[in-house]
């Protein structure tokens, strides 16, 4: 005697089955992201000075994105954040109206030759953070205006140049020893806020800029500082 082959059945079971692949599938990625939240890398190394970058007009290149193993996840993470930072150039060398009068304002930040300020390249500044455009080593450093990370870090071309002046011969290409990122100008200030401005504010006293011995090109800042150094720049001196 046989036994009919239930097929309805073996078919409603099929279905639930793909169904529960599905699910699993769908939830794989958010798993992965919680999973990664803790991984964020802190930068602790310091190679000595910076660099200050010359700034050649942005050529784009491939997108190279951290390297570490949950990059992808930190990179839907941060997409909810907006950090703040200041970076330094010489205004003798390339000034706030050297990246107005860019293509489209916006320029790649090369040149920076130093781990600390690297790794914050590398895997920390994200497309969408603001950043305060500081004017150095001149007779009146000042914050002049504001610019937006229009591109994250990927290696610095410039490295592999053995025409340039920041090219590293122990740079290899399949492990970039240096990065870099695209900003854009976002306001060029009605008014410089000097670095003794700085130095008067009580609020902006913790700022890194302001610490004994500080010398890197690309620093972290605090919102509240970011923000009070807008106000600072929209009142008269």
């Amino acid at each position: 005697m046989t036994w009919p082959v239930p097929w309805p059945a073996l078919a409603r079971q099929l279905i639930i089955s793909r169904r529960s692949k599905a699910c699993i599938a769908a939830l794989f990625p958010a798993l992965w992201l919680l999973s990664a939240l803790p991984c964020t890398r802190i930068a602790k190394k310091d190679g000595g000075p910076d660099r200050l970058p010359s700034h050649h007009s942005s050529t784009a290149i491939s997108f190279s994105s951290t390297s570490t193993r949950f990059g992808n996840a930190k990179g839907l993470f941060h997409a909810m954040t907006i950090n703040y930072w200041l970076m330094k150039s010489e205004p003798n060398t390339f000034s706030i109206d050297d990246l107005a009068a860019q293509p489209d304002q916006t320029t790649c930040w090369e040149g920076v030759r130093n781990y600390q300020a690297r790794n914050m390249l590398r895997d920390d500044i994200h497309v969408g953070d603001r950043v305060l455009f500081y004017h150095s080593a001149c007779k009146v450093p000042a914050v002049v205006g504001t610019a937006v990370v229009s591109k994250s870090g990927y290696p610095d071309p410039f490295q592999f140049d053995r025409k340039s002046k920041y090219f590293d011969e122990k740079s290899d290409p399949e492990n970039p020893r240096w990065y870099l990122v695209d900003i854009k100008l976002e306001k060029k200030f009605d008014r410089p806020v000097t670095l003794a401005e700085l130095r008067e504010r009580a609020g902006l006293s913790g700022m890194v800029l302001l610490q004994k011995g500080s010398r890197l090109s690309v620093q972290p800042v605090k919102k509240k500082e970011f923000e009070t150094i807008e106000k600072l720049a929209s009142k008269p001196a």
